[in-house]
């Protein structure tokens, strides 16, 4: 798992981890564990976390699951 490929996608695009909090419906604190990698980051995040970040959903597969989700 890759996630500080995700923090390193969310700082420069300036959005805070605040901001991902909500967008995933969770508390900051939640957010920031998902991003350290110590809670996991669930499946159905993927297409949120990729179009806020601006990524595709498979980028994020592949930070995240190492590519081993199936996609679409």
């Amino acid at each position: 798992m890759k996630t500080n490929e995700i923090r390193a996608a969310r700082i420069r695009l300036g959005i805070s981890s605040a901001d991902m909090a909500r967008s995933l419906g969770v508390s900051d604190e939640a957010y920031r564990r998902k991003e350290r990698g110590d809670t996991r980051i669930k499946a159905d995040d993927v297409p949120i976390i990729a179009e806020k970040l601006q990524l595709t959903p498979q980028q994020v597969n592949d930070f995240i699951f190492d590519g081993k989700l199936p996609i679409g």
